[in-house]
């Protein structure tokens, strides 16, 4: 199975946002993580947890965003995002093509898909 197959719409911020809208757009969107942009340039990636950090607290995003953004492209095969997030420890890969923002790809999602990717490859 490749990422592309249970790849999410990836949901993108501009970088002034603040720690509140942050959290309303992920509540209501039921996700767990945003895409940080400048002038159309994915620049961060922001989640939950992140935004869990600084309740109660003013800011924007661009300063809690982790601006080390790991990608996969959407033709890998999956067990190639399942690497890249057990060895960078993250649960959110921004999913590419050809350079370009493409989607998303959660712990969760792959969770969700278990029963297909059953035998299609070994977790060390």
């Amino acid at each position: 199975m490749k990422v592309k197959d249970i790849m999410k719409q990836a949901h993108v911020v501009d970088k002034d946002i603040s720690f509140g809208e942050a959290a309303k757009i992920m509540s209501s969107s039921n996700i767990g993580s945003l895409i940080v942009v400048a002038e159309k340039k994915m620049i961060g990636i922001v989640t939950a947890s992140d935004i869990l950090e600084c309740f109660g607290k003013e800011g924007n995003v661009s300063g809690i965003m982790k601006q080390k953004i790991v990608t996969v492209e959407s033709k890998e095969d999956i067990d190639v995002a399942l690497e890249l997030m057990k060895k960078n420890k993250i649960k959110h890969l921004p999913v590419v093509d050809e350079g370009n923002l493409a989607g998303i790809i959660a712990m969760t999602d792959i969770a969700e898909h278990a029963d297909e990717l059953e035998g299609e490859f070994l977790v060390s």
